[in-house]
């Protein structure tokens, strides 16, 4: 079991591939996406308009879309490491 902090610290220091499972704000559909985070290739350059922490939101590379997305770490719902799955509770 990981809690909101424990994905934090994982996600600050990974440069591996992970996949999540989340509720999607707005419509509260489980999304299941595989992704990575510090993939360079694909920025076109400019500033995010906002503060994805200030909205609890964690910018990843879709490695399936091959393009940005963010995914609320409030709405996470479970993390793929090293091959095996971990719950995500709040605290």
């Amino acid at each position: 079991m990981k809690t909101y902090q424990d994905v934090r610290d994982f996600l600050e220091k990974s440069q591996d591939e992970f996949s999540v499972k989340f509720i999607k704000r707005g419509t509260n559909q489980l999304r299941h996406m595989r992704c990575k985070k510090f993939v360079k290739e694909a920025l076109k350059g400019g500033e995010q308009s906002y503060n994805a922490k200030d909205y609890l939101l964690v910018n990843v590379f879709d490695l399936d879309a091959k393009h940005y997305k963010c995914f609320p770490l409030d709405g996470l719902k479970e993390i793929l490491v090293d091959g095996e799955w971990h719950e995500v509770v709040p605290k």
